[in-house]
């Protein structure tokens, strides 16, 4: 018996074997010690980034055609074939694939490629100094912050009217209507791995927004609005119109009177910038809700065990109305609702309180 046997072990080996008297018999055997297969692994080293796929191929110095293959690697990853593909790949998948083959001999040889997956390239845009909103004539800068890769970076950025460039901060003057749109930028490091984001940019002109725009508020409170500015020059002047004023008009912010009447009022501002002297008008609502409501019945006298139908029907307030009746029993919707009642001779009155969408009784 030979252990670990080499090369240098090929060649023939011969047994003379003799007996008591002297005869003797000699036999001979061929040994060929193989060599170990040589295997490598296509590519040995891979440095490649989230959301790729990997591709092995295990390459034998050939001696037969007749080879089996056993790949190990990370999380888990087996595989009996010659070459290996593995999609999406993540940073779970960085490591060492080793491959065993195995030829018709018998005969082993192993390979090992080493893989690395770079993390994905995150990429924020914001503002550079400055903050929302830009102003037609103004300047517009954007700046990409890339984080997880690999530096140095190089940045592609596209946007409205044309925009390109290749810089990590853009800079736009004098910017108009022209420059409104969304911003795209395309982050590469070192690694060649990409990272993507995107920037909604809206440019504004001299504008007046009256807060709140919409008011909705109950019969007997009261209400405020106020205009706010938006790119103008800090220097105004306000003329407010609108029924129910209380004190002046040529503020900011208005208040209007508790007394008025259930309805639709509307609310009207004019904005003069002084410096500028651009002028705005502008208006706002104002919805002041009273829940009425008007409740009848089929018959008013019946004989004890009949029934009546109730309706309860709003003549004012904004739907839909919640329906709370003295027996508390509920009801809701957006018109009349009714039910049907079997009044006693110790209870037989019957009433419905109402109130609409915004709260209001």
């Amino acid at each position: 018996t030979l252990n670990n046997v080499n090369l240098s072990n090929t060649g023939t080996y011969t047994l003379t074997v003799t007996d008591a008297r002297g005869c003797s018999v000699i036999s001979s055997s061929d040994v060929n010690v193989l060599s170990e297969l040589t295997v490598t692994v296509t590519p040995d080293q891979l440095l490649t980034c989230t959301g790729n796929t990997i591709t092995l191929v295990a390459e034998v110095i050939q001696r037969n055609a007749l080879y089996s293959y056993s790949w190990a690697g990370p999380n888990g990853f087996t595989a009996d074939t010659q070459s290996i593909i593995i999609e999406n790949v993540t940073s779970a998948n960085t490591g060492t694939y080793t491959v065993t083959v195995r030829d018709a001999d018998g005969c082993l040889g192993v390979g090992v490629a080493n893989v690395r997956v770079a993390p994905t390239i995150d990429v924020s845009v914001r503002y550079y100094n400055e903050q929302s909103p830009i102003c037609s004539g103004g300047t517009l800068s954007l700046v990409a912050c890339p984080s997880n890769g690999s530096v140095p970076y190089t940045f592609s950025w596209t946007g409205p009217n044309g925009f390109n460039s290749d810089y990590q901060l853009i800079v736009i003057d004098n910017v108009s209507s022209l420059n409104s749109g969304t911003y795209y930028v395309t982050v590469t490091d070192a690694n060649g791995c990409i990272g993507t984001s995107s920037f909604d940019v809206i440019i504004e002109d001299f504008s007046v927004v009256i807060s709140p725009n919409v008011q909705n508020i109950c019969y007997g409170n009261s209400a405020t609005f106020q205009a706010n500015v938006i790119c103008g020059s800090g220097n105004y002047t306000y003329n407010w119109t609108g029924p129910g004023i209380i004190g002046a008009t040529n503020t900011q912010s208005i208040n209007v009177s508790s007394t008025l009447e259930p309805g639709n009022y509307i609310y009207t501002v004019t904005v003069t910038d002084m410096i500028t002297g651009n002028v705005i008008t502008t208006f706002a609502s104002l919805n002041i809700s009273k829940a009425e409501v008007l409740l009848t019945a089929s018959a008013t006298q019946i004989v004890e065990g009949d029934m009546v139908l109730l309706t309860a029907t709003p003549i004012s307030g904004i739907p839909p109305f919640t329906f709370i009746w003295s027996d508390g029993f509920v009801q809701s919707g957006d018109s009349a609702v009714s039910r049907l009642v079997t009044p006693t001779s110790t209870d037989n009155n019957y009433s419905v309180y109402v109130v609409d969408a915004i709260g209001c009784p």
